[in-house]
């Protein structure tokens, strides 16, 4: 039975290993790699030593759009405008611009992402850490929001993007198996991406300065829940062979 249980716990770990190794292996046209590859692009461009880092960090929102200003260890400064759009996926496109150390502009360009259109309304919420961008269907979400977390709930929510107001990393929970994929900026997160396969009723997000052990926390925790389910089958499958009393 020891040697069972440890097989289970294995395999539920494998499972939840292998969902996320897929999940994360995006495609060319997913909106997180197209905005990663948007970001690499003008940080290489402008010769930004490998060793920069992210000292200073401010973020607006507004309407229709989202401003994040990076200050680099370098001197240099990076402003990533998020373009909103209504009836999709709320990313339209992001447009980047990098000044130098003495002010000048030494990249600036509009990157378009691809969407499939759908019939999504978006709504921008704000938190004391972070901002949150919902896409949904149906009535405009319920929410509750606190000083690190914002729950929603009651609608069919398709997409949820998270931006970090100030140094730190947000962790978004739908209640499944979907992904975060995380965009950087010199290996500092700014913004967070669920893109789900069919809407779903309920997400948390929560703001943490440690969020690296709170995903390892997570990952364990469904990697026992798969083992527990693997488990129940097992033995309700033992149960069924067991020879019926005469």
């Amino acid at each position: 039975m020891n040697r069972l249980i440890l097989a289970a716990l294995i395999l539920g770990l494998l499972i939840v290993t292998s969902v996320q190794t897929t999940a994360y292996a995006q495609g060319p046209g997913s909106i997180a790699e197209q905005l990663s590859n948007a970001i690499n692009s003008a940080i290489t461009e402008c010769h930004v030593p490998a060793n920069t880092f992210v000292v200073s960090e401010t973020t607006e929102a507004m309407s229709n759009a989202i401003i994040i200003n990076l200050g680099l260890s370098n001197n240099y400064n990076i402003r990533v405008l998020v373009d909103l759009v209504n009836g999709a996926v709320p990313i339209r496109g992001i447009n980047i611009t990098v000044l130098t150390s003495n002010g000048n502009i030494c990249y600036s360009k509009y990157w378009p992402i691809t969407y499939t259109p759908g019939s999504y309304n978006y709504t921008v919420l704000s938190t004391k850490s972070f901002i949150e961008v919902l896409a949904y269907t149906g009535n405009t979400p319920i929410t509750t929001t606190g000083s690190n977390s914002l729950e929603a709930y009651g609608t069919a929510i398709k997409s949820v993007v998270a931006i970090p107001t100030v140094m730190g990393q947000v962790i978004c929970n739908t209640g499944t198996l979907a992904p975060v994929y995380i965009i950087t900026v010199l290996n500092t997160p700014i913004m967070y991406i669920i893109q789900l396969k069919s809407p779903t009723k309920h997400v948390l997000c929560m703001y943490s300065q440690g969020a690296s052990v709170s995903y390892l926390l997570i990952y364990v925790l469904m990697g026992i829940a798969a083992a527990l389910l693997y488990m129940s089958v097992l033995m309700i499958i033992m149960v069924r062979r067991l020879p019926t009393p005469q």
